[in-house]
């Protein structure tokens, strides 16, 4: 058994001692306090220290709590987004007299010519539907018996209906 006076004991390295008073400043610092901890349970991983397991414990915990609100916080951030571009859509739509028919063929007008900006967009598209002429419906309307008679003697149907509109103008004359 060794005494007070240090006989009998091993020598101790004046350099261990210093590495030691340094590490124990280090560790009272708040800066490097974790890293030395860190250091400690790198080299000595069976060695409990209450203060990384106790904060390894909190942030997982902490997460698994914060994994919900993340994904409505997520689901929220997406739902806005969409919102605002919707409200932006129709102030748009409002502002250059565009309906929701309209806007769907622009769109795809867009697509089709590569045009980003949908202002430019609009202006093409109604420039090219300029020309095109649109359909309209046929004045008349055939009732069954109409359309099985037009089928067996389509002659005999026309001049039928010629003599119709025929009658028919000549009432209007007569009458004004």
């Amino acid at each position: 058994m060794a005494n007070a006076s240090g006989v009998g004991a091993p020598p101790v390295d004046p350099n261990v001692v210093q590495l030691g008073q340094l590490m124990a400043v280090l560790g009272k610092d708040p800066q490097y306090r974790h890293q030395i901890l860190g250091l400690i349970r790198a080299a000595a991983p069976d060695v409990p220290i209450p203060e990384l397991d106790v904060a390894r414990a909190t942030e997982a915990k902490v997460e698994t709590e914060l994994k919900p609100l993340r994904d409505e916080n997520k689901t929220l951030v997406d739902r806005l987004g969409r919102l605002e571009h919707s409200i932006q859509q129709r102030g748009w739509q409002e502002a250059n007299g565009v309906d929701d028919d309209e806007l769907t063929a622009v769109t795809a007008f867009a697509k089709e010519k590569k045009i980003g900006d949908p202002n430019t967009a609009l202006e093409y598209y109604r420039q090219a539907e300029l020309g095109r002429p649109r359909g309209t419906q046929s004045s008349a309307h055939l009732s069954e018996d109409s359309r099985k008679e037009l089928y067996k003697n389509p002659k005999a149907w026309y001049e039928k209906e010629a003599n119709k509109i025929l009658s028919e103008s000549r009432r209007r004359r007569s009458v004004a």
